[in-house]
This record gives C-alpha cells, structure tokens and sequence, in this order.
C-alpha cells in the first residue's frame, strides 16, 4: 500500500517535470547552448517521455523484487532492448535524432508495459496528433486529448492521455 501511494506520487512527480521542461524547452536550450542548437527544442519532449517511462519501469522493477518476479525484469529489459535497436534500424538512417528520440520513446513505453490496467501514459504533442493517435500499438488506448494553454507560447500544446490495454 505505501509502495503504491509512493509511485503514484513519483509518476505524478516525475510527468509534471516532463510538461514543464517540454513546455519551456526553448527557454532552456537559450540557457544552456548557444541559438544553433534552438531549433533541437522540440526532441526535449520525446526525450523527456522515454526517461519518464525508463523512471516508471526502473521504479516498478522494486514491485516485482518485492513479489519475487525477478525473471520478468530480464524479460522487460531484453524486449525493450530489441524493441529500441530495431527501430533505431529503422528511423534513424531516415530521420536523423528525431527518429532516435521517438525509437527511444517507443522502447521505454514498452518497458513499462506490465503495468497494464494500473497506469495512465501521458505524452505532450504539438499540434493534434491525428496520425499519431491511429498509429498507435493495439495494446494502448487514448483516453482523452486535452488541449493546453502555456503562458507565453503561441504554439499548439496537447497532452494525450492513454491507458495500456492487458
């Protein structure tokens, strides 16, 4: 029960911090590089999620310790390892370190997909990700895309919300 209340609160933590660094990306490359880097801004949110996801997965790896499921972590762990180099194969000859921020997002997300029925994934997009959304692997399902309004930025935000079908 406290394990429970502790990760619900470190996710909540955890994709707060993933919103706000996403929202405020063009603030933080200014601060930390020089303007040639400005136009990278928009990778932070996909990198920012595959983290979050690698957070929840490195965290729920102490539930299944503590249920004495140990073999499953290998099992999460190769998965997403051959999730991640078969789509960088894949992405990264064609679209550069995007492809690698959004291969790193999908493996990460498959990583913590033994928490089916037990956890929301959130993702922020940039303008409605209508392709995306029917994209999507058959095990996730949107629940809802809210449109967001960030003080000072005249972009498009939108926070996906989804649930991992068991």
């Amino acid at each position: 029960r406290v394990f429970g209340r502790v990760f619900t609160y470190f996710i909540g933590l955890q994709f707060f911090l993933v919103l706000a660094f996403s929202a405020n990306a063009h603030e933080i490359i200014g601060i930390l590089a020089d303007e040639s880097y400005a136009r990278s801004a928009w990778l932070i949110a996909p990198l920012m999620m595959a983290y979050a996801f690698q957070g929840v997965q490195q965290y729920s790896q102490f539930g299944l310790l503590l249920r004495k499921r140990t073999k499953y972590i290998g099992i999460l762990v190769m998965v997403a390892a051959v999730v991640n180099i078969g789509l960088n194969s894949i992405f990264v000859p064609r679209y550069g370190v995007a492809g690698a921020s959004w291969t790193t997002l999908a493996s990460f997300a498959g990583a913590a997909r033994h928490l089916a029925g037990t956890a929301r994934l959130l993702a922020m997009k940039g303008r409605y990700p209508a392709d995306e959304l029917g994209d999507l692997p058959a095990w996730v399902r949107v629940e809802s895309v809210e449109k967001l309004t960030v003080p000072g930025l005249q972009e498009d935000r939108h926070l996906v919300i989804m649930s991992v079908i068991a």
